[in-house]
């Protein structure tokens, strides 16, 4: 939901290495873009509840394109 608060377990905390961070994010688009749903999650979602593979698909997509687009990417 647009302008909700971030939830505590994706506040990063520290200094992590950027150019680390960026090839894990990269792998991991790699990694859903080859397998689709089935490379999704089955964990419960902290704010949506369960979802279904397809689901979790759908939003990671979305997830992925909002901040791509955001960073003008």
């Amino acid at each position: 939901m647009k302008n909700s608060q971030t939830d505590d377990t994706y506040i990063i905390t520290g200094n992590p290495d950027f150019a680390s961070e960026k090839q894990k994010v990269i792998s991991q688009i790699h990694s859903f873009s080859a397998g689709g749903a089935a490379k999704c999650t089955t964990q419960t979602h902290v704010f949506f509840g369960p979802l279904t593979l397809e689901e979790w698909a759908i939003m990671q997509w979305k997830h992925f394109d909002h901040h791509l687009r955001q960073f003008g990417l």
